[in-house]
């Protein structure tokens, strides 16, 4: 029998169980943005940027060190990143 996971399973599972449970405070945090934010200190040419900088801030919000760092941003890469980007172009 062969089990077949998605790409954000396989991360998830590669994470440790600590960065696991806190994965809910980059939830948290990303459910917090601001469109007044967005108006305020990000261009319109700038939504990619802003991507990469919301994604940066919450995987430090779930990681101490950078040891999971890359599998922390592609699993909220992979979650997340459609609807940050149509929130930052939403927000101007």
């Amino acid at each position: 029998m062969k089990i077949i996971i998605t790409e954000s399973q396989k991360i998830l599972l590669e994470m440790s169980p600590s960065v696991r449970r806190r994965l809910h405070m980059a939830d948290d945090f990303i459910k917090s943005l601001s469109p007044s934010d967005i108006r305020i200190y990000w261009g319109e040419s700038e939504g990619d940027e802003y991507v990469r900088q919301i994604l940066s801030d919450a995987v430090w919000n779930v990681i101490d060190d950078d040891k999971y760092y890359d599998e922390v941003y592609n699993y909220l890469s992979n979650k997340y990143g459609k609807h940050i980007i149509e929130f930052f172009y939403d927000s101007l």
